[in-house]
């Protein structure tokens, strides 16, 4: 049998008021994220004292809103849990001492009260379970010999308690629960895959059995800031691509009106070759003209003194 020592309930939710006190450091969003895993996780494993403490250190500024808004329901959910479950445990302790004392209707008063607690551990659970069973009162033996009865209705019979629907409740919750963990660890391998759109659908899935399931909204959540980012960069990346490709199609139109000035002016022997000419330049001018924002100033100021030094041999050939 699990032996306890008495804990006062005040004694215990002081001392997570105590380390709820503590500022969290300045933290990284990915820290706090962690943290606030780890503090869930704690919570549904019923450590309600320890999940305040870890919540209480999660920097709700780095957080998105989401993140932010189930730290704060876990952090009251925390605290109510601590305090029931330090008076469900007072209620245990009380029970336990009453049956060692042998006053056998107290402690199944008090074991019974606390049998379908949410807030207790499993294993203290299955304590009061098995000290209540020893609550019963062992019935005096029958000496006397009854005469049969034959107005006794079969009826009459006490029957044996069917709890073959408890039990196919309790395989439901247990396969939905399988379930729910199932798409859980399906969308953490997409989002480890990069694929943050399948990873939304599989948490979805897991919150149309469990809406409340914090865990499944956290990572949904997640995927969903990922899926903008990866928005985010594909259109950053196509803008990239778009405008690479537009600057090497001026540099092809610059080049090829710069060769053909210089190709122009070798030979230029008439009013019309120089003309030529320097409508080529003209040409080369506009394209650096159209599209200036693709240059950096360095390779805007070369292409504009490759084109003047080219109008200036123009001007000197001309007046020879």
């Amino acid at each position: 049998m699990l032996k306890l020592r008495r804990v006062s309930p005040l004694a215990l939710l002081l001392a997570v008021s105590l380390v709820a006190s503590r500022a969290p450091a300045q933290q990284t969003g990915a820290e706090a994220k962690a943290l606030l895993r780890k503090g869930i996780a704690l919570h549904q494993a019923k450590d309600f004292a320890a999940a305040g403490a870890t919540l209480s250190q999660v920097d709700a500024a780095a957080l998105s809103a989401g993140n932010s808004r189930t730290l704060g329901q876990y952090l009251d959910l925390s605290s109510s849990g601590a305090k029931q479950q330090a008076a469900d445990l007072k209620i245990f302790q009380a029970a336990a001492a009453a049956l060692k004392a042998g006053k056998l209707d107290e402690a199944k008063a008090g074991f019974e009260k606390i049998a379908d607690s949410k807030f207790l551990k499993q294993s203290t659970l299955d304590d009061a379970k098995t000290q209540l069973a020893q609550t019963t009162k062992p019935k005096p033996p029958d000496d006397k010999i009854k005469p049969p009865d034959d107005k006794t209705k079969p009826d009459d019979k006490t029957e044996p308690r069917d709890d073959t629907a408890g039990k196919r409740l309790i395989a439901l919750l247990e396969a939905r629960r399988r379930e729910i963990q199932k798409y859980i660890a399906q969308g953490k391998a997409f989002m480890a895959a990069k694929d943050p759109d399948s990873a939304e659908i599989s948490f979805e899935k897991a919150l149309t059995l469990d809406r409340d399931n914090a865990e499944a909204i956290l990572l949904r959540d997640e995927a969903k800031a990922a899926k903008k980012r990866k928005l985010r960069s594909a259109i950053i990346n196509a803008t990239r691509d778009r405008l690479r490709i537009q600057k090497q199609i001026a540099n092809l139109q610059f080049d090829k009106a710069i060769d053909r000035a210089i190709g122009l002016l070798a030979i230029a022997n008439t009013k019309s070759d120089f003309d030529s000419t320097a409508e080529q330049i003209g040409i080369a001018r506009e394209v650096l003209a159209r599209n200036v924002s693709l240059y950096s100033i360095e390779e805007l100021r070369a292409k504009r003194l490759a084109a003047e030094r080219l109008s200036a041999k123009l001007r000197a050939d001309r007046t020879r």
